[in-house]
């Protein structure tokens, strides 16, 4: 039997927890939530089978065409409430392994958020500032 895996897929953080299927606040990738962000221990990964299996406990419970009862629960469950992820039939496939981060965005949302606040504090922002000022335009 031939099929085609789904090796990787590329894609921002929001477009990540839509395709996992997961809740706002919450790792696609991994068990993480919000308060476990950046800890020193690795979270688990959160397996396809995983989500999966959740789904159908929800489904099982909840009638997903009932939309808003279907995704209050869901958000309990710490799922976004898509009920068929597009995934789901694709044989060997799981968010946690294709899933790859955006290079250009993480790059760009570190600089600002880490390195800068970094410079910013060791510097003065006055400082910072006039050094850029100097260098010479291209």
């Amino acid at each position: 039997m031939i099929f085609t895996p789904l090796v990787a897929y590329t894609a921002d953080l929001p477009e990540q927890q839509l395709i996992s299927c997961v809740a706002k606040n919450l790792s696609p990738i991994s068990t993480a939530i919000l308060e476990t962000f950046g800890s020193d221990e690795p979270s688990p990964p959160r397996t396809g089978v995983m989500t999966l299996d959740t789904l159908r406990e929800l489904c099982a419970t909840v009638d997903p065409w009932q939309l808003p009862d279907f995704i209050v629960e869901a958000k309990k469950r710490g799922l976004s409430g898509i009920n068929l992820p597009f995934w789901r039939d694709w044989k060997h496939s799981d968010p946690s392994l294709f899933l790859a981060p955006e290079i250009l965005h993480t790059c760009h949302k570190f600089f600002f958020d880490h390195v800068l606040v970094w410079c910013k504090a060791i510097l003065g922002a006055q400082e910072l500032d006039a050094r850029f000022r100097v260098l010479h335009k291209r």
